[in-house]
């Protein structure tokens, strides 16, 4: 990797860490600025580099650096929300699928879109395990999808589009890795 590649994966994990620390608590899901912070990070670096920049972020996370919404620490793999950061590994991922294709709105768009669902399940599914065989607290999927889905859906679709325009404007600019860069996969 070249040194350019390493100071973007590094730069992107702290604007990741950063972006948690804009928030306002709704229930137990608070609202961050989290997830266009990933979606951006996959936007300018491509799969790869923005899965090493989440990794890191999880990384610098669990050793102990309260850099969650739900703070830091190894016991951060139980907090009911855990699953969601976990899911923005694979959520950089597909948006950085962007760096293979010409700058097309709808297409990126669908890309955020999927990363969010994926997001969504890895959530979904870990704050049902975390709540009913951990915490002992009894919760339905639906019971789940009442409280940490369905009302953060329209912002985040909000929040994706908006980084759509944002991360199509930086990369005009020369912010991020070049456009058409091929990555390995």
């Amino acid at each position: 990797m070249k040194t350019k590649e390493l100071i973007l994966i590094g730069l992107f994990a702290s604007i990741i860490a950063i972006s948690t620390f804009i928030k306002i608590p709704i229930g137990p899901v608070p609202i961050t600025l989290q997830l266009p912070a990933i979606l951006l990070t996959g936007f300018l670096l491509g799969s790869k580099r923005a899965s090493y920049s989440v990794l890191i972020y999880i990384l610098v996370g669990l050793v102990g650096i309260p850099v969650f919404s739900f703070g830091g620490g190894l016991s951060s793999v139980v907090s009911p929300t855990f699953g969601f950061v976990v899911g923005f590994i694979f959520a950089a991922m597909i948006v950085g699928l962007s760096h293979r294709f010409k700058i097309n709105i709808p297409l990126y768009i669908l890309l955020s879109v999927c990363a969010i669902g994926v997001t969504y399940i890895f959530g979904v599914l870990h704050f049902y395990i975390i709540m009913n065989f951990v915490l002992d607290t009894p919760y339905s999927i639906i019971g789940v999808l009442q409280v940490a889905v369905i009302p953060f859906v329209i912002k985040d679709i909000i929040f994706a589009i908006i980084t759509v325009f944002l991360a199509i404007s930086l990369r005009k600019v020369g912010i991020g890795l070049n456009e058409y860069q091929k990555e390995p996969v």
